[in-house]
């Protein structure tokens, strides 16, 4: 027991945190200081040896004067740490008085002190009702200071915080790390495994059985989410052998590549065709965009077709559909086509002379002196004016172009092999004439064959380029 202002020995120890151990013979080397009540000064005494790393210093009376005293100190020799001890002193009982004579200052001194004393009792001052100290003065920080300057020594109770803390912080915490003497070797001897050689961390390896028992753990224990045991068990999911062992590279590199099946991509395929949003439609010639332009009104918006108006251009042609064809040509474009197919200017002048002379001829036939005359004698006349011309005619070729203008001008003419585009326009035909009306649209008595070929631009119905060829 540390009484106050009574000397008192303490034992400390010098702790080789190097080799983490206790350091004996280290005396000479200590510098100790006395902390009393918060305040340090140099130890009155020097240390002496004990044993086994153990010291002690006597301190003083004067030093031992406090509540509360703390023996601390450093060594020059390094690594070494001086523990520091601390002891909470208490009052000892009151030296025996000796009754020397009315007249001692001992006795009178007591005396007074007990005449103006309180007359109440404990039991007085612990059953007022209310207990409210109005100052707490040095309580808080003397409580602080007795908790944490308790000695350990005095903390023995089992199942104490206090002897936890004493049993277990047994050691500084500079001291454990890095091992760097002998707790290894220390561990291995306690738990008998000081056989055991491990050349570095990084070379622990497992036994037989402890492999063993990682591979036969069973899969329905591994449930951790996110560890690699789960992962496994998630993913392995069926035999490597089951897989197979092409790559990419071979896939796309094999000649043919026809799949045995489409899955959805037919239905996928055909939904994002026609779902496609006709605004984004917009590329210039694309059939998208024809369809976006040209399909600018619903079918039942406009009128009903007359049966009549339908028909196969090329086996089953339609009189009506024709008429409706024939009507689009332009004059203009059909005396080009004729000029175009051989015809010239020279080739009119000489219709028009065959025809003056003809007229001429039946205006030179004398009808005074033609009078009278029998029919004979004028069937003769004629004969011999209409072979003038007719061998004029004949040298003209003018009888068989007659009857081309006139077919152009769809006299006993015949339009088949009809190509029409995506808006129902003609871009191709082609174009008969004939001799004989009853011929019209067989292969016999053919005059002329011509190919007709029309181009258009956007949608409109009138034709870009209108060309008619002749065969």
């Amino acid at each position: 027991m540390a009484i106050k202002g009574v000397a008192l020995t303490v034992v400390y120890y010098a702790w080789d945190a190097a080799n983490n151990t206790f350091l004996t013979g280290d005396v000479a080397n200590h510098t100790m200081r006395v902390v009393t009540d918060g305040t340090a000064t140099a130890a009155d005494n020097a240390p002496a040896e004990v044993e086994n790393g153990a010291y002690k210093l006597l301190v003083s009376a004067a030093e031992m004067g406090g509540d509360f005293i703390t023996v601390e100190g450093s060594s020059s020799t390094a690594d070494i740490e001086i523990i520091p001890v601390s002891v909470a002193t208490e009052q000892g009982v009151l030296a025996t008085v000796a009754k020397t004579g009315a007249d001692s200052d001992t006795l009178e001194t007591l005396s007074g002190q007990v005449d103006g004393a309180s007359t109440h009792t404990a039991a007085n001052v612990w059953t007022a009702g209310t207990r409210t100290l109005t100052s707490y003065g040095t309580l808080v920080a003397d409580v602080a200071a007795a908790v944490w300057e308790i000695a350990t020594s005095g903390l023995t109770t089992v199942g104490s915080i206090g002897k936890l803390l004493v049993d277990n912080i047994n050691a500084t915490i500079s001291s454990r790390a890095p091992e760097a003497g002998g707790n290894v070797a220390a561990i291995l001897a306690d738990t008998g495994t000081d056989g055991v050689a491990v050349a570095d961390k990084t070379g622990y390896s497992l036994s037989v059985a402890g492999i063993q028992a990682i591979w036969d753990k069973a899969t329905s224990a591994l449930t951790t989410v996110g560890s690699i045991g789960k992962l496994l068990v998630d993913n392995v999911n069926a035999t490597i052998s089951s897989r197979s062992s092409h790559t990419a590279a071979n896939v796309w590199a094999a000649g043919t590549r026809t799949l045995t099946s489409y899955g959805t991509l037919v239905a996928d395929t055909a939904a994002a065709v026609w779902e496609i949003a006709t605004a984004s439609l917009t590329t210039v010639g694309t059939i998208g965009k024809l369809l976006v332009d040209n399909i600018n009104a619903t079918i039942s918006s406009r009128g009903t077709a007359d049966p009549g108006d339908q028909m196969d251009l090329q086996d089953a042609p339609n009189p009506t559909a024709i008429t409706a064809i024939q009507a689009d040509l332009a004059v203009e474009a059909t005396l080009e086509a004729i000029q175009g197919a051989g015809w010239s200017d020279e080739t009119l002048v000489a219709v028009k002379a065959v025809l003056d002379i003809a007229a001429g001829d039946v205006v030179n036939i004398d009808g005074e002196a033609m009078r009278g005359t029998d029919s004979a004698a004028l069937a003769s006349a004629w004969t011999a004016a209409r072979a003038g011309y007719q061998d004029e005619l004949a040298a003209a070729n003018l009888p068989a172009d007659i009857a081309r203008i006139l077919g152009l001008t769809q006299e006993n003419f015949y339009l088949d092999t009809v190509v029409a585009d995506g808006n129902g326009r003609m871009t191709s035909a082609r174009m008969r004439t004939y001799s004989v009306a009853g011929s019209v649209g067989t292969a016999g008595d053919v005059l002329a064959t011509y190919t007709v070929t029309a181009t258009y631009t956007g949608s409109e119905t009138a034709p870009t380029t209108y060309k008619v060829v002749k065969a």
